[in-house]
């Protein structure tokens, strides 16, 4: 048997036509999974919308907290999607937090807004949950924290709608910068859940990101003889254009680079993935 032990180190080099800075979505990659920049970044721009619809994954770019995150579910219709903090499950006091994508505020483009609901669950438990509309200018790295509750006098009142001006927030004017906004839930293990919807916001601040490796398929060892295909997916990480095409290549513990490997006529929508399969195996 032939231990895939050079495999397990190879580096594997991607770009796209309009070129970017391919990274590794999760942090840093093994051997296996190292990209390198690529020659140069792409002004994309279009403004943060959010409705949930796409899929059971927060969109592109949102995040959320590891300890009591939110997640994406059903509303209960069977055709719409919400963003859920489950204070019915989660401990007393406990506070989880969903970020999303970093904006540019103008003068003329400054206003976030979203639906909200604090919506029974059942039982008898209590309405003493809280919500918050914290914001960053450094990227989520400190935070300005708001004080003023939403859910207050809305426990089962239905859907309504928060509406925030980045002028005038916290007695801030965030005119002219980029930032970041983190809703903070946080639980009093009660009666009701935080329901949040239809977000919509100033323009995202440009990805310097076309496309991320996601994964890369190879077994653990292989028998002396058969070739191994290169397999593996990558990510649009654009936020607004489809990925079209790109080149793939690859080399072994830092030897002569594969050939070239073309890929074009896609249509891999923003924040979707793509499995390939390079044409020159190993």
């Amino acid at each position: 048997m032939r231990k895939l032990f050079s495999l397990i180190a190879a580096t594997l080099f991607l770009s796209v036509a309009t070129y970017g800075q391919i990274q590794n979505e999760k942090g840093n990659l093994p051997l296996n999974k190292r990209t390198i920049p690529l020659l140069s970044s792409r002004s994309i721009n279009t403004n943060l919308t959010a409705d949930f619809e796409s899929s059971n994954e927060l969109p592109l770019a949102w995040t959320t907290s590891a300890s009591n995150p939110w997640f994406v579910d059903d509303d209960g219709s069977g055709t719409n999607n919400i963003v859920i903090f489950n204070m019915w499950d989660y401990a007393n006091n406990a506070a989880g937090y969903l970020y999303t994508p970093e904006m540019q505020i103008t003068s003329v483009d400054s206003i976030l807004t979203c639906e909200i609901e604090y919506y029974l669950v059942g039982g008898n438990y209590g309405s003493a949950g809280k919500l918050y509309v914290d914001v960053s200018t450094n990227g989520g790295s400190t935070w300005t924290s708001s004080t003023t509750n939403l859910l207050t006098g809305h426990a089962g009142t239905g859907v309504f709608t928060f509406s925030l001006n980045f002028s005038n927030y916290m007695s801030n004017n965030y005119i002219g910068q980029n930032v970041k906004v983190r809703f903070k839930g946080v639980s009093d293990y009660g009666s009701y859940n935080i329901a949040i919807d239809n977000v919509q916001g100033p323009a995202l601040v440009p990805h310097t990101d076309d496309i991320s490796v996601n994964s890369i398929n190879t077994p653990d060892a292989v028998l002396v003889g058969p070739n191994v295909d290169i397999t593996g997916t990558i990510r649009n990480l654009s936020n607004q254009e489809a990925l079209t095409s790109f080149d793939l290549t690859y080399s072994i513990d830092g030897g002569a680079q594969v050939a070239t490997y073309s890929i074009s006529g896609l249509n891999v929508a923003s924040g979707a993935y793509y499995n390939f399969t390079h044409n020159i195996p190993w």
